[in-house]
């Protein structure tokens, strides 16, 4: 018998087992064609049909031999080398938290893919049958989320440690020793691509599903469920690891940062996700700015050396927006509600750029309104469109843009601020939830004052009933 794995704990991946997480019966196996309990169904529908498969037929044998030769390639990694590395960690003055970051969990992955399989080959190419697998299944996928979510970390553990001559050869040794024609890295990567197809296998039964005479309404509503329930899971698998890139993102941030006006040990997640950031010109100017839209704060920074500065930062609660500026169609300006002479125009790389921070800067206003706004008002103010713009550059269009006369504070704003200061009250507690939602009137209304209070142009066409 094999001698048993050491089990060991890692905060970075989220594993832990005790003592061992798979005896060696568990992986020490090999899935063949031969073996499997569809193989007389899949023979008999290759031996009647006279070389016309159905597509239903070619996908269920695709999803069983691709789901066979994945738990293999799970089974090569752990035998060949995930559990070859922890038995030599200190030959190559490895850790057992190293040998965790590089392989992640995949064994607990591979032992629901175990029982997947089995259940798969037990539907005996059955579509419906295999639909109801995933569903049966649903909550054994979620360790996908933790693999790929840390799939890149995974990888860059391994790229360093194969800076190590010694480790280097020995993953081209154990790759001979597997037969493999790709290395560790391409293996690693498989459990990311298997949870991204699998919507896509019932997505491709569903499509040959509905005009199937044989295959009743109730079974489609299974395949239906079975592929909504895995579109789900890859899109969640898809938002985690955005939101695990953002944070990355936030703490390279956070550590290039110099001269952070409110505290500069203060974390940046605090003010919510990193929704936006991208680099603008300064109107009337050739210096860029960097931008960092969060949920709670727009991060103003320049790039120096390497280094990025922070210049100014404006609370969303605070902002205040002028997306129209004559001059130019790519230019918007920002300015800080408690002191709008502080302002920025800045201008966008393309039309494309500025439509999507008008559209993010617009929400977080609202969303940081005073009051509660109604989704449907919410919703109107995002959709208006000031309409079709001709955006040519100042060099296609022959024109010498000067925004000088642009740093100039917009009177209307200034007045706009002390008068919305001065009547705030009033006009605030006009604004009940339920009486925007009870009257169409008072909606219409309850939007127009948004769209004066963030500065845009307003068009009644869009509420047209």
């Amino acid at each position: 018998m094999r001698e048993q794995r050491l089990s060991f704990i890692s905060t970075s991946t989220g594993y832990s087992s005790t003592r061992s997480s798979l005896r060696s019966s568990d992986i020490d196996v090999s899935y063949s064609r031969e073996s499997s309990l569809s193989e007389a169904r899949r023979l008999k529908i290759l031996k009647f049909s006279n070389c016309n498969i159905s597509q239903l037929d070619r996908i269920a044998m695709e999803l069983l031999e691709t789901e066979r030769c994945y738990v293999n390639d799970l089974n090569d990694v752990i035998q060949g080398y995930l559990n070859f590395f922890v038995n030599h960690r200190d030959e190559f003055r490895m850790t057992i938290d190293d040998v965790s970051s590089t392989f992640g969990c995949i064994e607990r992955i591979f032992l629901f893919n175990k029982c997947f399989y089995h259940q798969l080959d037990a539907a005996l190419l059955n579509v419906v049958q295999m639909a109801k697998c995933f569903i049966d299944n649903a909550s054994g996928f979620k360790d996908y989320v933790t693999y790929c979510t840390n799939y890149q970390r995974m990888i860059e553990t391994l790229t360093e440690f194969m800076k190590n001559g010694a480790i280097t050869e020995t993953l081209a040794l154990r790759q001979s020793v597997l037969g493999h024609s790709l290395p560790l890295s391409a293996y690693l990567l498989k459990p990311v691509q298997r949870i991204l197809k699998y919507h896509l296998f019932m997505e491709n039964i569903l499509k040959h599903s509905v005009d199937n005479k044989n295959i009743s309404d109730a079974d489609i509503a299974v395949i239906r469920q079975a592929m909504d329930q895995m579109t789900a899971q890859a899109e969640k698998i898809n938002e985690e690891k955005k939101r695990v890139e953002h944070y990355e993102r936030v703490r390279e941030l956070q550590n290039v940062l110099q001269r952070w006006g409110l505290d500069e040990k203060q974390d940046l997640s605090k003010y919510g996700d990193l929704l936006l950031e991208g680099l603008f010109k300064i109107a009337g100017s050739k210096t860029n700015r960097l931008l960092f839209l969060f949920e709670e704060m727009l991060l103003i920074v320049k790039e120096r050396s390497g280094v990025l500065i922070c210049k100014d930062y404006i609370m969303c609660s605070n902002l205040m927006l002028n997306e129209s500026i004559s001059s130019d169609p790519l230019a918007f300006q920002v300015l800080s509600f408690d002191n709008p002479k502080i302002h920025y125009i800045f201008l966008a790389c393309n039309p494309e750029q500025k439509r999507r921070w008008m559209k993010e800067l617009k929400r977080m206003m609202l969303d940081h309104y005073t009051v509660e706004i109604p989704e449907r008002a919410k919703l109107l103010v995002l959709s208006v469109d000031n309409g079709p713009k001709q955006y040519n550059s100042p060099e296609e269009s022959g024109s010498d843009i000067n925004f000088k006369n642009r740093k100039k504070i917009p009177k209307y704003l200034e007045k706009r601020r002390k008068s919305i200061e001065a009547s705030s009250i009033t006009k605030r507690s006009n604004w009940s939830s339920t009486d925007l939602k009870n009257s169409n009137n008072k909606l219409l209304r309850a939007v127009k004052f948004l769209i004066k209070l963030i500065g845009m142009k307003f068009h009644s066409s869009i509420f047209v009933q």
